[in-house]
This record gives C-alpha cells, structure tokens and sequence, in this order.
C-alpha cells in the first residue's frame, strides 16, 4: 500500500476524525493538512456514526455560511474605541516616545540596541586572551616606536618587502 506524498504519517482514527469535523467543519481544505489525508481516506468509506457526524458537520457548515455578520453602528464603534484600555506595551512605547522623541515603532531602536548588545558580547568573547606573560606583548609594550618599526622592517611580519 503506498502512501500519499503529502501525508505526514499517523493514522487518523475514528474519534480524531470526528473531532476534526468538529473543530474544522466538513471541508476537507479546512482539515489540518498534516493529518487531512487519511481523514479523507477514512471519511470515503465512514461507518453510520461516522457518516452521521459528516451529515451533521455538513449541515452545520451550509447553516453557517447562509448566517449574515451584523455590522455594527458608528456609535458602538465609538464606544468600543473609548472605553479600550491601551495595553502594557502601549504604554511603553508612549513612555519611550515622550523620552526620546522617537516617534516610530519601539522596536526599531530596542532591536538596534539589542544588535549592539549581541556584537559587543560576540566580540568579547571572540577576543584573544592577551596576558602580560606573552613574551611579543612584554617586548612590545618596553620597545619605542621607532625600534617597533625597525623590527617590522628587518622581520617582513606584514608582507610588504621591508617598505612600509
């Protein structure tokens, strides 16, 4: 028996189906696709009480798309309006706002500010331990600048020939 490419896998039983009908209604596109091909493979062939709870989710699904949404007045709009109460986060941001004088989205300059946070621990962290037990740093930091230079030169460390 070969399975459907696009089946996930798992057998849906019975009660799983009844459930997704339930939840999804009859249309088959509603179902959740992971599981939507053995629940059309076993709604093709339904038991009676399987097939009286695709008659019903059927039934319920053609109810429902006969049903109108009410719209709603203009005042209790307004009212909806007024009497919502901003959130936390809102709060927030009009706090930042005021503060700062930023007038976009919060989480513009908090992203920057945590882009700068991550960079600098990943450049910490990156960075070599120098220790003053490093006999090239001891050396370095006794030479003047003229014998560094001197060095550079008589030793080619960077590749230039001797000509800086």
């Amino acid at each position: 028996m070969t399975q459907d490419p696009n089946s996930m896998g798992g057998n849906v039983t019975e009660d799983r189906l009844i459930e997704i009908l339930d939840a999804y209604g009859a249309d088959p596109l509603a179902w959740p696709e992971r599981e939507r091909y053995d629940a059309q493979r076993l709604a093709a062939d339904p038991s009676p009480r399987l097939a009286a709870a695709l008659d019903d989710a059927a039934a319920l699904d053609q109810l429902l798309s006969r049903a109108s949404v009410p719209e709603m007045s203009d005042a209790a709009i307004a009212r909806l309006v007024a009497d919502a109460k901003p959130g936390q986060f809102a709060k927030v941001g009009r706090l930042f706002s005021q503060l700062s004088g930023w007038t976009g989205p919060i989480w513009q300059p908090a992203g920057a500010l945590a882009c700068a946070l991550f960079l600098g621990i990943g450049v910490g962290v990156a960075e070599p331990d120098f220790t003053e037990t490093d006999d090239d740093l001891v050396l370095a930091k006794t030479m003047s600048t003229e014998q560094i230079e001197k060095v550079i030169e008589e030793e080619d460390i960077f590749g230039f020939g001797g000509d800086l």
